[in-house]
């Protein structure tokens, strides 16, 4: 068996829909296939959601409304039979009203709490999930359709949910398995699953890899792909410096790294779910689905990782990676309020600063965490970099690194054996992150 993840980005239109399905006619033997939301849909709900808690309900279900309009028209463009349009369609009005019930409540309470957040992101794979599966039955392909609330079950950390591995391999064996005894290939949604109690719960930002390499080590997969929009993990964005390279090979721990540090391509989750186990992860572009690719192994062979820590800046071209942070939020803590650790739960800290009694945080931005920061007065939002060697600076690259950085205008920033993090106190533009990577790459 082998798990096929899409990501978001990726399914949108006639033409990432069209190649998905190719890829899909290929398959010859059990196949697993993971999706992610439309691209943009969970954020619009979770601004729906805020807007609603706020009292905003118009604005609210005009945002819904827009939303809504988009999957019309993914439809109108990629679904021909009008049978098939009018059934997708009705299962689209059915979500949106439990959507806009949601929104209701919120704008009753004016509180929106993580649990609720939960339930209203979750729309945006379950209409991924009806919308791409009708899709490719039109395309000839036959698959079973099975919701991942079905066997991803979670604890009820509501925002970040951590899988219970135990119960999920029971509810795979149960559910799952026998779907591809009926047929070879199975469509799920990622990013999604539910507590022990039946309530809808999510993995975390940026998590449907997540799911596709978790339920990929339960079921003992040969093999997890990841198709997003990029040919592999780049030597940064490159979206924001056209110039980046292709890392061909990564372990775990060096992908884990990269991810912890804030790669928008993996979640910190996702390895994790892959220890103890040998299964390769390869990302590429479903638009050059021959061209350049990042395959992460358990391990490497050394003679496929001659890069040392000896070695001068220039000769380490494919294992240092420029990680543009756009969401830093700097928040400023009373000392009587460092007391409550609820204050820091969900943050990712980036940097942290001791003013006498007080402290300094620099932190991600996050959706789940938007409500926790935004209450805080002395709250301020910058911009920043973390240049990541993922086998370690020698003492030459990293004076060459901080004389580099010294240039621009730095808010903080920590010197690490493998991470070095520069917080700015304007945005940094593109010109700024082109001359930082072109310098270290």
């Amino acid at each position: 068996m082998k798990i096929i993840k899409f990501g978001g980005s990726v399914l949108r239109g006639v033409e990432g829909l069209s190649k998905m399905a190719s890829i899909v006619k290929d398959c010859s033997s059990e196949t697993l296939i993971v999706i992610s939301a439309f691209s943009n849909s969970t954020q619009k709900l979770v601004n729906a959601s805020l807007s609603a808690s706020q009292g905003k309900l118009q604005e609210a279900q005009e945002i819904l409304e827009i939303l809504i309009d988009s999957f019309y028209l993914i439809l109108d463009d990629v679904i021909v039979n009008a049978a098939k349009r009018k059934n997708i369609s009705s299962m689209i009005e059915l979500g949106k009203k439990e959507v806009e019930n949601y929104l209701l409540g919120l704008s009753i309470t004016n509180e929106l709490t993580d649990r609720t957040l939960d339930a209203v992101m979750s729309f945006g794979e379950f209409f991924s999930l009806h919308i791409v599966s009708h899709y490719l039955r039109e395309q000839g392909i036959s698959l079973e359709s099975i919701d991942a609330r079905q066997f991803v079950i979670t604890n009820e950390e509501y925002g970040n949910a951590k899988p219970i591995r135990s119960e999920t391999k029971e509810k795979l064996y149960s559910v799952l398995l026998p779907a591809f005894k009926r047929n070879p290939i199975v469509i799920t949604q990622g990013f999604v699953g539910r507590s022990l109690k039946g309530e809808t719960t999510t993995l975390g930002k940026e998590s449907s890899n997540t799911t596709a390499t978790l339920l990929a080590s339960l079921l003992y997969a040969e093999e997890v792909i990841i198709y997003t929009n990029v040919e592999g993990i780049r030597t940064a964005d490159p979206k924001r410096i056209p110039t980046t390279k292709v890392i061909p090979t990564l372990t775990y721990s060096q992908a884990s790294l990269l991810a912890f540090e804030g790669l928008k391509i993996l979640h910190s989750t996702t390895i994790e779910q892959l220890s103890g186990t040998t299964i390769p992860v390869t990302i590429c572009s479903l638009y050059k689905t021959d061209g350049e690719k990042t395959v992460v192994h358990s391990n490497v062979n050394s003679s496929e990782n001659s890069l040392n820590n000896n070695q001068p800046l220039e000769s380490n071209p494919t294992q240092i990676v420029v990680i543009e942070h756009l969401n830093v939020v700097k928040l400023s803590f009373m000392g009587t309020d460092l007391g409550n650790e609820q204050i820091l739960q969900g943050l990712q800290v980036l940097h942290s600063e001791q003013h006498g009694t007080n402290e300094t945080i620099y932190c991600l931005e996050s959706n789940s965490a938007e409500q926790k920061y935004s209450n805080f007065q002395q709250s301020e939002k910058l911009t920043g970099v973390s240049i990541v060697s993922t086998n370690g600076f020698d003492a030459v690259s990293l004076r060459k690194i901080v004389r580099l950085l010294s240039q621009y205008e730095l808010h903080i920033f920590t010197v690490q054996p493998k991470v070095v993090l520069a917080i700015f106190n304007n945005t940094t533009n593109e010109d700024v992150l082109q001359s930082i990577h072109d310098f270290v790459i």
